[in-house]
């Protein structure tokens, strides 16, 4: 039978920080080192906030909601797919991973989607299970334009959260 236990990073004591924080939105001005991909990982799966992990007030797709990850292109939302979701998600038993339209779905639970600015538009058709949204290398790509017309709505549609990265 395959294996059914997912194992996540545990953060370090800045990221818990952030984690724990109770701000729907939240900002990680970090660089390269300070892990800021590994804790957007982690937070698209558990949430944030108070009662984090289980039951954390912003919850993520591991509580049976969906979030949406996007990147500034697809090479830049590969590098977190092929190094921490497929080796992390292959072979669990009640992970169904998607390598076409690149999102894994978790049996009775949530979805994580990848998404690259250049298709920002197809947020808006996973619909009302869209809990969070995380913004990857967002101060690479055109952030104001795709939180004015995209982001922000399809948030305030759901009380969603945001993290930018």
């Amino acid at each position: 039978m395959p294996e059914s236990t997912l194992v996540l990073p545990r953060p370090f004591p800045k990221q818990r920080e952030v984690i724990d924080a109770p701000h729907r939105f939240k900002l990680l001005p970090w660089g390269r080192r300070a892990g800021k991909t590994r804790t957007e990982f982690v937070v698209a799966l558990t949430g944030h906030g108070p009662g984090w992990p289980d039951h954390s007030h912003h919850p993520g797709v591991l509580h049976g909601w969906d979030v949406a990850w996007v990147a500034r292109d697809a090479p830049q939302f590969k590098s977190i797919w092929d190094e921490e979701i497929v080796p992390r998600c292959t072979d669990r038993h009640g992970i169904t991973i998607n390598h076409t339209d690149h999102f894994i779905r978790f049996r009775g639970g949530g979805a994580l989607h990848l998404r690259s600015v250049v298709n920002i538009h197809s947020i808006r058709g996973i619909g009302a299970r869209l809990k969070g949204i995380v913004l990857d290398e967002a101060a690479w790509w055109e952030l104001e334009g795709a939180w004015k017309t995209v982001l922000r709505p399809a948030l305030l549609d759901h009380a969603s959260w945001a993290v930018v990265g």
